[in-house]
């Protein structure tokens, strides 16, 4: 067999069938010359059967006695006879010409060490929410300082310069990935292509949500590559300064400068500058704010109208942190707080409860303007059992209108201006 062009790394625990379905989407991509690795990571005998029965000649089956992710991916690496790796997640998808779009932006980019792409994430094939990392390197740097935006399955790896790098980190229990990246640090881009779909196992309550030792696992590597940036120099300090003081007056384009300083010098009074002027932003906005009491005044409206004299808050998140020290707007009394990943936490004098707890017939209002969709797929159950759910910003479907499930069949913003303009 010729050397391949591409190998791809396809992990699988315990499930045959998915294992199936993925391999069969990695053989069918439009560039032929690949070896597919499927790396048995402390599978059962029903996904060994499943691996042994895929009659390919590009498949190599490997396998390990114990169950690691990062371990399983760095035999990988290390037994990829490409220079490129992609990655596969085996309850995941991608089409046919993700490889080589990856290919070809792997080979336009020579000093990437690894390519994402942008990617959906779906449940029960309904779209939850589509990602999109930034495409510049440079920004995309000091952007995962903040977040994780890429997909870890959606990825394609130069094999030695990830290796050279130390690979995956098999210390880490959890995102291993996010590590990984931070560590490559400039060398990590992404196509603004949607090449990648990722498959949730569960209705989401947060497009984003993870578990705590996922969460706690990223922040140790936040931790430590914040603690590898440089201290800004004496001009740059003063640039800083200058671009900060016009961020302060609310000046045009300066959040733009200070976005370009972090481009070519990133440093950790940049990056603190830049994470205050988000979080200043986000807070003070005043139209957006403006707009958001009048859609909670008509949202109380309808619910005084259908005879409701108290709501629940879905969601234990900065949105009813607002709404809680906003309730006169709505003009009906909060009864509590509801949360599919905060149960116990307390939470403007609430007690966060289970969303399951919630009696029938009880009146419900999703709380957050980022992930109100996935909040809605989250309270399918709740529906089917009677609990009156509230929109406040989602247009809904015409059968959510014929039901009465939702709000009129305008959008937020058009709502907002309407009682606005009202007012």
């Amino acid at each position: 067999m010729s050397t391949p062009r591409v190998s791809v790394a396809l992990p699988v625990h315990r499930d045959g069938e998915v294992l199936l379905r993925a391999a069969a989407c990695v053989l069918g991509q439009s560039v032929r010359e690949i070896e597919l690795l499927i790396i048995l990571n402390g599978s059962d005998d029903a996904t060994r059967r499943a691996a042994r029965m895929i009659g390919d000649p590009r498949v190599r089956v490997i396998e390990l006695e114990r169950a690691s992710l990062a371990a399983a991916l760095n035999v990988a690496l290390r037994e990829s006879r490409a220079a490129l790796v992609a990655r596969m997640d085996a309850d995941d998808e991608c089409p046919a010409h993700r490889l080589a779009r990856q290919v070809m932006l792997a080979s336009e980019r020579p000093e990437l060490a690894a390519i994402g792409c942008a990617w959906e994430q779906r449940f029960e094939g309904r779209l939850i929410a589509t990602i999109r990392p930034d495409p510049s390197a440079a920004r995309l740097a000091w952007k995962l300082l903040h977040r994780n935006t890429l997909a870890h399955g959606s990825m394609l790896l130069r094999r030695d310069a990830v290796l050279e790098a130390g690979g995956y980190d098999e210390r880490r229990a959890r995102a291993q990935d996010y590590d990984l990246w931070l560590r490559l640090a400039g060398r990590v881009g992404a196509s603004a292509e949607v090449l990648y779909t990722h498959h949730l196992k569960h209705a989401p309550s947060d497009a984003y949500s993870a578990g705590q030792v996922q969460s706690e696992q990223a922040a140790q590597a936040q931790m430590e590559a914040w603690a590898r940036l440089p201290r800004a120099t004496h001009d740059d300090r003063d640039s800083l300064a200058m671009i900060v003081s016009r961020i302060n007056l609310a000046r045009a384009g300066a959040l733009g400068e200070l976005e370009a300083l972090l481009d070519h010098a990133p440093s950790v009074e940049a990056l603190a500058a830049w994470m205050s002027a988000k979080h200043t932003e986000a807070a003070s906005l005043p139209r957006m704010d403006l707009t958001r009491a009048a859609l909670l005044t008509l949202a109380g409206q309808r619910l005084r109208a259908e005879g409701f004299t108290s709501v629940w808050l879905y969601g234990a998140g900065a949105h009813t942190a607002w709404v809680l020290d906003h309730a006169a707007y709505l003009g009906v009394a909060i009864a509590g707080i509801v949360d599919n990943h905060a149960a116990g936490v307390l939470l403007g004098g609430f007690v966060v409860r289970d969303p399951r707890t919630l009696p029938d017939r009880a009146c419900t209002l999703l709380s957050s303007d980022a992930h109100e969709d996935a909040l809605w797929t989250a309270s399918e159950g709740l529906r089917a059992r009677g609990v009156r759910i509230e929109r406040l910003y989602q247009m809904p479907s015409a059968a959510e209108i014929e039901t009465g499930g939702g709000n009129s069949g305008v959008t937020a913003s058009e709502r907002g201006e309407q009682a606005l303009n009202q007012s």
